[in-house]
């Protein structure tokens, strides 16, 4: 798997941007391009950390973390989004992101997934009216 294009990660950004309109959430893209990845729930966890995601105000960071090298990807939650959407919500979450993976493209399932992040996001916290998004919207790459 070749790296992200420019356009790929613009289409990217503008879904993650888009996500976070009506919302005080935070989310993210973490790509990785190592060769084997032996869990990747625990790579997920250890970029959250690393990218500062926990310290959002409400604790309602969210990452998906992508390894495309590995054919693998991780849907990670804070504990205050977590304590809303509860772990069915990851698991549909996952099933939907695989199959536009599979049917359609990688870049395709990463919009897909930050869409839907962003709706339970922007459902369980709101945007406020003083509300400044304290992470980029750029994809990380490793």
């Amino acid at each position: 798997m070749k790296k992200f294009n420019l356009e790929d990660k613009k289409q990217i950004v503008e879904a993650v941007h888009h996500a976070e309109l009506e919302t005080s959430g935070d989310l993210r893209v973490h790509v990785s391009y190592a060769p084997v990845e032996k869990n990747v729930m625990k790579s997920a966890k250890y970029h959250f950390a690393l990218l500062g995601m926990h310290r959002t105000p409400e604790r309602n960071g969210m990452l998906l973390y992508i390894n495309p090298e590995a054919k693998k990807f991780a849907v990670f939650g804070d504990k205050g989004i977590h304590k809303k959407v509860g772990q069915e919500f990851w698991d549909h979450l996952s099933k939907e992101v695989s199959a536009a993976i599979r049917e359609k493209d990688i870049v395709t399932g990463i919009v897909h997934a930050v869409e839907k992040m962003g709706h339970a996001l922007k459902t369980h916290f709101p945007a406020k009216s003083d509300q400044k998004h304290s992470l980029p919207d750029d994809v990380s790459e490793s």
